[in-house]
């Protein structure tokens, strides 16, 4: 009966090192990782406030914000869509101006529209009639103004969120990391 006592201890013993010993090594190595990709940091501005995107090269202002019934932007329902669907489209005015000394491209597959944990990339079939001549290299000391068009269907969002969809605070986001750059939108349609 002792001897069994003392296996027991003994195993239990073995047992609490190695688990300890594991768990020093996890802390190790989230340590490493924060370490090795810290928080990134946060540079946001407000609507009508330019925001340096692309090594900082390119100056980018969102001019106008609001939200819209589909039917209001395509009451000919021209392009592919659920319109039987209870949706709204978000609308981002956008001024882009390359203040470098080379051509820049304008990224639009990386801006993400988001609110209260819901985000969305562009509705690209209505950006592409929105904006017909867009065209993503801007020339050095050129600017172009862009309408960047977002869906949001009803049953991606909390019913109570979107009974008052027009009152949330909105983001258009530029990138994510190693720094977070958005422009707060706050728009308030009534």
């Amino acid at each position: 009966m002792l001897k069994q006592k003392k296996i027991i201890n003994l195993v239990t013993m073995i047992l609490s090192t190695v688990l300890l010993i594991l768990l020093i090594l996890g802390i190790m190595q989230c340590y490493k990782i924060n370490k090795k990709y810290p928080s990134p940091t946060v540079m946001a501005v407000d609507i009508s406030q330019e925001l340096l995107i692309n090594d900082n090269n390119l100056k980018v202002k969102a001019t106008e914000f609001e939200v819209k019934e589909i039917d209001d932007l395509l009451p000919d329902h021209s392009i592919p869509f659920d319109y039987n669907a209870n949706s709204k489209i978000a609308i981002v005015k956008l001024n882009v101006k390359n203040v470098s000394d080379n051509n820049e491209s304008f990224d639009l597959t990386s801006l993400v529209l988001t609110t209260n944990g819901w985000k969305n990339g562009l509705f690209l079939d209505l950006f592409m009639k929105l904006n017909p001549d867009y065209y993503s290299v801007i020339n050095p000391d050129e600017s172009i103004d862009i309408i960047v068009p977002y869906a949001m269907l009803d049953y991606q969002f909390e019913k109570s969120i979107w009974e008052k969809i027009n009152e949330q605070h909105f983001r258009i986001v530029f990138q994510v990391y190693p720094e977070n750059k958005y422009i707060n939108l706050n728009a308030y349609n009534q």
